[in-house]
């Protein structure tokens, strides 16, 4: 390196776990990221917080968010808006 060289470094991944969680806001992804990994990040579920009510709104090559509906066990991408919604009673 010599004087004025610029060095650039990528922004990590991002995703957004909000709703029914403990801690909801924006975390870094790691590789092979799952939904429950995600939701560990956010603290875990409250107690009103359904693992069985979760939401990934995905932006498609299309430009347009899709909803889809989650398991703890799917793969999370970036941009990935993870949504974990009320228990039903």
């Amino acid at each position: 390196m010599r004087g004025g060289d610029q060095i650039f470094v990528p922004r990590a991944p991002t995703i957004y776990v909000m709703g029914d969680v403990k801690a909801p806001g924006r975390f870094r992804l790691s590789t092979g990221m799952t939904v429950v990994e995600a939701l560990a990040h956010a603290g875990g579920v409250t107690e009103m917080g359904s693992t069985r009510r979760i939401l990934i709104r995905r932006l498609g090559p299309d430009g347009k968010y899709r909803e889809i509906s989650a398991r703890l066990t799917d793969t999370v991408a970036a941009g990935d808006i993870i949504t974990v919604r009320e228990r039903i009673f």
